[in-house]
């Protein structure tokens, strides 16, 4: 029996993302944002090497970040591993796939992410130019709205996908009150 993340990177459709996106949000240990920050500061500072071994790490819990496949895959790539870099891209195409295919980035079918690069990794390989975020809650609840220099609104979120629902609703502002 294949594994779900065999399933997903074979057929890296909607269905199969949220079943391997189902699976890392009941990892005991979560995905932390600083772990994905310690590669893109190693990157910065040309540690490819550290680069690829920091986010070999990360796996399986950042196993569907489009970020992490696109900084190791570039940091494979400055150090002539064609073949690595040729992986990251693919797995990195794969993720964005996935995204894709779990909504269209409306209201009442937003696109299902996990790490909060995800909206940035989608809209940049969508050829769309961030304008401006904010935070809204929805019938799933919170949910991120992005908006792109062309006036589109991208609507994200970050809830188990089983709290999906299709009824219509008006978003809500959400209070950053006593935070």
């Amino acid at each position: 029996m294949q594994s779900i993340w065999h399933t997903f990177f074979s057929e890296p459709t909607g269905r199969n993302y949220l079943r391997v996106r189902q699976r890392v949000l009941k990892y005991r240990r979560q995905p932390k944002v600083d772990e994905l920050l310690k590669v893109e500061l190693l990157f910065e500072q040309e540690q490819y090497e550290e680069v690829r071994a920091e986010a070999a790490k990360l796996l399986p819990r950042w196993g569907l970040s489009p970020r992490l496949y696109r900084l190791s895959g570039l940091a494979a790539w400055q150090l002539q591993d064609r073949q690595a870099a040729e992986l990251d891209k693919f797995l990195y195409d794969a993720c964005l796939a996935g995204i894709q295919g779990t909504g269209d980035g409306s209201p009442s079918r937003p696109y299902w992410v996990i790490y909060p690069s995800d909206p940035d990794e989608l809209l940049e390989q969508m050829g769309m130019e961030v304008a401006g975020r904010s935070l809204v809650r929805g019938p799933w609840g919170p949910a991120e709205l992005v908006e792109s220099r062309d006036g589109r609104v991208w609507w994200f979120t970050y809830q188990p996908a089983e709290l999906r629902r299709r009824s219509s609703w008006i978003p809500q502002p959400m209070s950053m009150a006593g935070r």
